[in-house]
């Protein structure tokens, strides 16, 4: 599990800094990976990810997910996964 100190790094760094096109797949996927997502699967340039401790208004069944598109994760969807990971820090899931 990843540290307290770690954990707000990468959320600053993956929160703070979202552009108006988005944000590269490559950082959020890290993001969630290391925050104890397990990625379950997704078609095509979709992406679907699981942690065993979300239960969270804007997830289905603990699971995360988003379209891909120019290797990009657009606004909406980065917003969406720093509430889950901000959820996540509230309920301890996260020390």
């Amino acid at each position: 599990m990843v540290s307290g100190k770690r954990f707000d790094k990468i959320l600053a760094d993956l929160c703070d800094t979202i552009s108006k096109q988005g944000v590269r797949e490559k950082e959020v996927v890290r993001a969630l990976e290391i925050a104890g997502f397990e990625r379950v699967g997704g078609k095509g340039s979709h992406r679907s990810f699981r942690h065993p401790d979300l239960i969270h208004p804007e997830s289905l069944h603990g699971r995360i997910r988003f379209p891909i598109h120019d290797q990009l994760v657009k606004r909406p969807y980065v917003r969406q996964i720093c509430s889950a990971l901000l959820h996540l820090r509230s309920v301890g899931a996260i020390p």
